[in-house]
C-alpha cells in the first residue's frame, strides 16, 4: 500500500524505505508480493530502498 500510494501522489518529494521481516531469508527466491515492491519501485518518482531486517530477538 506504501508504494502504492506514492505512486498516486506522484511526487518526488518522499524517502521510501521497504523493510523486510523477521524470517527473511536473502537466499529464498522472491515471493510475488516482493516481485511487485521491485517492479513497481523503479517507476516512482520517489525514491525506494530496501532493507534487510535484522532479528531482534535470539534465534
Amino acid at each position: 500500500m506504501l508504494l502504492e500510494a506514492a505512486e498516486l501522489l506522484g511526487t518526488a518529494d518522499l524517502a521510501l524505505t521497504v523493510i523486510g521481516s523477521d524470517g527473511f531469508d536473502p537466499e529464498a527466491p522472491l515471493s510475488a508480493f516482493e516481485d511487485r515492491l521491485r517492479q513497481t519501485a523503479p517507476g516512482l518518482a520517489s525514491p525506494v530502498r530496501f532493507l534487510l531486517r535484522r532479528p531482534t530477538h535470539p534465534p
